[in-house]
C-alpha cells in the first residue's frame, strides 16, 4: 500500500483522464409548455429549414438524390464579424410526427468517429402541462473529461429549444448558467481535493492560479472571434478550457495554447513586484509568495513540450509546418526524453507525463487536418514567444525561491 503515494495516484488519474476514451450517451428530459405538435415542429428536419439560436443558426438541406438524407450547416457569427460554417450529414432513421425523431450520422466513412456526434434521438411525451422532450445524443469515443461537458452542453441545448418553442426566442441564459455552474462546482471540488494534500489555503491559491491560466485560453478564443469557451477544473490534476468551435488555422491553435502561460505572466509579475516593493502586509506575505510560486510552477510545467500540455500543443503545430513527415518521430523523441529526464531526477509524475505524450504518438494520426498552416514568420514569432514566456516564469520562480531562502535563514 505504501506504493500508492499521492504523486502516483495523481499520475494515474492523469493517464486515465487524458488517454481513456469512451462513447458517451448524454440524456436530458425537459418540460415544455406547448403541445407535442408544436415541439415537433421546432425539432423536425425539413428541406431549407433554418433554426436560429442567437449567434448560431442551423440550416438543413435535403439531398436531391435521397429524401431521407440531410445536410446540416452550422453557422456561427463570430465577434469579428466573420461567419464560421461547419457541416455534417444526418439520415432520418425514424420519424413519427409529434412523437419521435431519430437521426443518424453519415459521411464519416474512412474518418475516425472520435468526438463525433453519431446519433440524435428525440422522443415527445404529452402531459397536462404540455410536453416532456426526451433527447439522447450518441457521441463517438471522447476523453473522460469531455463526457461531463457533453452532458452540460446537451442540457443547455434543451433549454434553448424550450425557449424557441415557448417564446420564439432561444433562451441562452440557462446555457450560460450551466457552463458557469460546471466551472464553479468543479473548482470547488478541486479546492477540496487539493486541500486533502496541501491544506485549504494552498489549495485555494493553487486553484486561483489555474483559473488565471485558463482565462488566458478563453481570451484567446474570444480574440479569434469565437464565443466564450467552456471551463472545467479537474480535481488533483488542474483545469481545462475548451473552445466552442473548431480552430480554423494552426496559428489559432498555437496562440490559444501559449495564451494560458502568457496571460499568467500578469499574475506572476504582480506577485513578485508586490513582494519586491514591500507593499504586502506581513500577514499576507506567505500567501502572495505561495500564489506566485503556484503561478510560475503551473506555467513552467505547462510549457513542457509534450502533449497534452500547452508547450506540446504548440510544438506539434510547429513540427507539422516544418516537416509533417518527421513530426511523429519528433514528438516521440521529445516524449522519450521527458520520460528519461523524469527517471533521472526521480520525478515519477514527469515520467508519466512523457509517457502520455509517447502513447499519443505511437499510432499514426491526423494532426491539424484541414487547418491553414503556419507561415514561417509565425513559426519564428511563436518560437520566440515560447522561450520568452518560459524565461519570464522561470526567472520569477527563481527570485521567489530565493525569497523563501531568505525568510528561512
Amino acid at each position: 500500500m505504501a506504493l500508492l503515494t499521492p504523486e502516483l495516484v495523481i499520475s494515474l488519474l492523469l493517464l486515465a483522464v487524458v488517454i481513456l476514451r469512451r462513447p458517451v450517451y448524454p440524456h436530458v428530459a425537459i418540460r415544455i409548455a406547448a403541445s407535442p405538435a408544436e415541439v415537433f415542429k421546432v425539432i423536425d428536419v425539413t428541406d431549407g429549414k433554418v433554426k436560429n439560436y442567437g449567434r448560431v443558426s442551423v440550416t438543413t438541406d435535403r439531398d436531391p438524390n435521397d429524401e431521407k438524407l440531410y445536410r446540416y450547416s452550422y453557422k456561427t457569427l463570430l465577434t469579428n464579424g466573420r461567419l464560421s460554417v461547419h457541416q455534417a450529414h444526418f439520415r432520418v432513421v425514424e420519424r413519427v410526427e409529434g412523437e419521435k425523431l431519430v437521426l443518424a450520422r453519415e459521411g464519416l466513412e474512412g474518418a475516425s468517429p472520435t468526438n463525433q456526434l453519431l446519433k440524435m434521438v428525440h422522443e415527445l411525451k404529452p402531459t397536462e402541462q404540455g410536453t416532456i422532450l426526451h433527447t439522447t445524443y450518441h457521441w463517438g469515443p471522447r476523453i473522460l473529461l469531455a463526457q461531463l461537458i457533453a452532458r452540460a452542453d446537451l442540457l443547455g441545448g434543451a433549454y434553448r429549444i424550450r425557449g424557441l418553442v415557448e417564446t420564439g426566442i432561444p433562451n441562452d441564459r440557462p446555457y450560460q448558467l450551466i457552463s458557469t455552474a460546471l466551472a464553479a462546482i468543479t473548482a470547488g471540488a478541486s479546492v477540496i481535493a487539493f486541500a486533502t494534500i496541501l491544506g485549504l489555503e494552498i489549495a485555494a491559491l493553487l486553484v486561483f492560479a489555474l483559473f488565471v491560466h485558463e482565462v488566458g485560453h478563453l481570451l484567446a478564443y474570444r480574440m479569434a472571434g469565437q464565443p466564450w469557451g467552456r471551463l472545467m477544473f479537474l480535481p488533483f490534476l488542474g483545469a481545462i478550457a475548451i473552445p466552442k468551435l473548431p480552430h480554423e488555422t494552426q496559428a489559432q491553435v498555437v496562440f490559444a495554447a501559449l495564451m494560458g502561460p502568457g496571460f499568467s505572466i500578469i499574475l506572476s509579475v504582480a506577485c513578485y513586484a508586490a513582494l519586491a516593493f514591500g507593499v504586502v502586509p506581513d500577514d499576507y506575505v506567505r500567501s502572495v509568495l505561495i500564489l506566485g510560486l503556484a503561478s510560475t510552477g503551473i506555467n513552467i510545467f505547462n510549457m513542457i513540450p509534450v502533449e497534452p500540455l500547452d508547450g506540446g500543443v504548440a510544438l506539434r503545430s510547429v513540427l507539422v509546418r516544418l516537416s509533417k513527415r518527421h513530426m511523429r518521430a519528433g514528438l516521440l523523441a521529445v516524449g522519450g526524453a521527458v520520460i528519461l529526464f523524469g527517471l533521472y531526477t526521480n520525478l515519477l509524475f514527469l515520467s508519466l507525463v512523457g509517457a502520455v505524450a509517447f502513447l499519443f504518438n505511437m499510432k499514426t494520426r491526423k494532426v491539424d487536418d484541414g487547418l491553414l498552416p503556419l507561415s514561417y514568420v509565425e513559426v519564428a514569432s511563436f518560437t520566440a514567444s515560447y522561450f520568452v514566456i518560459f524565461a519570464v516564469h522561470a526567472a520569477i520562480a527563481y527570485e521567489l525561491l530565493k525569497s523563501i531562502s531568505l525568510l528561512m535563514s
